[in-house]
């Protein structure tokens, strides 16, 4: 993802053109070349995606997009699988990409060891794998049906790491937790925890959830806990409580829907369809400091020629000054 700040207007993906005729081969082949043509990433049942560090070590990461290795077809203004799915999450969004590469490109190395991230709507998993390698005990969520993909692109992309190269990564590699969670629904005690970051790629994408997913991230957090204690132990893969459960298991507590506190920075990435930023405004308007700090263009031909990413930042109004110094670096692309 090459950064920039240039200005373009919204720009609605279009379905394709009606199919060309038929030269003598069949028209599921015709249609596959052409969808293949329009939508060379999201027609892909595999993906991989390159990691560079600092001290120059590199891994590749596969993605899986379907545990059945199905393909996608385009539908009007979206993309559905063929033949529908009933238990997998969309293919790799596009601001799924551009997050891959904005955490590893505008923050220095070492910002994001040993902290704790928690990402909604993890899909295949690209962006919290990438923050897991970058040294962050990360904690993958989604709804229930769709976390055997997350398994297996976790476990994937982790046994595909030669153990030369995990020697050669500059941080600690601890595997991401992955767990359920439907957004707007109270937390179960066992996952009340402070969480350094939140994170998001396109998840305001269906607006029949977006009140659900504006109590989440606004909504009562858990009593908020000083930075470096919330960042300086990790959790168990065979157990979600621990020290940074907060409260204790026999400490009394109210239902918690959020799990953004005064001490947390969420960061959501969404692709530019002309009508997302009303959300944004619904954050602030609900007492979160909402910025654009990024945005990039991710496309890569075909029916769309620029698909351009935004990425926003977004904190409680009450955020303690020494986490606002840390991130503010990234600025605004106003």
């Amino acid at each position: 993802m090459s950064s920039s700040t240039s200005s373009l207007p919204a720009k609605a993906l279009q379905a394709p053109p009606p199919p060309v005729p038929n030269n003598g081969t069949s028209d599921s082949e015709d249609e596959g070349d052409l969808l293949e043509e329009l939508w060379p990433r999201e027609t892909k049942p595999l993906l991989m995606y390159q990691m560079t560090f600092s001290n120059g070590a590199s891994v590749d990461l596969p993605i899986v997009q379907d545990l059945m290795g199905r393909r996608y077809e385009m539908g009007i203004g979206n993309i559905v699988f063929l033949p529908p799915p009933s238990s997998s999450p969309p293919p790799k969004w596009d601001a799924a990409v551009a997050m891959h590469r904005f955490f590893q490109v505008k923050f220095p190395p070492g910002h994001f060891q040993g902290k704790t991230i928690l990402e909604l709507g993890s899909g295949t998993g690209l962006v919290g794998i990438t923050l897991a390698l970058l040294g962050a005990q990360v904690i993958l969520t989604d709804l229930p049906d769709f976390l055997p993909i997350l398994q297996h692109n976790v476990s994937t992309s982790l046994s595909s790491l030669h153990p030369a190269t995990l020697a050669s990564l500059p941080y600690p590699l601890l595997p991401p937790l992955i767990e359920p969670l439907t957004w707007g629904e109270a937390l179960p005690p066992s996952r009340l925890r402070i969480y350094d970051y939140v994170i998001g790629s396109d998840i305001t994408y269906c607006k029949e959830h977006l009140d659900e997913l504006l109590a989440t991230l606004t909504d009562a957090a858990p009593p908020s806990l000083p930075p470096s204690s919330s960042s300086s132990s990790s959790f168990s893969s065979s157990s979600s409580t621990g020290d940074d459960a907060v409260p204790s298991p026999s400490t009394p507590s109210p239902p918690f829907v959020g799990v953004v506190n005064s001490h947390t920075t969420v960061y959501i990435g969404h692709l530019e369809r002309g009508d997302e930023h009303g959300f944004f405004e619904r954050l602030a308007a609900r007492g979160m400091e909402v910025v654009e700090v990024w945005k990039e263009d991710v496309g890569e031909g075909g029916v769309a020629r620029k698909l351009w990413v935004h990425v926003f930042r977004a904190r409680r109004k009450e955020g303690g000054k020494e986490y606002r110094d840390v991130e503010g670096q990234l600025g605004d692309t106003s």
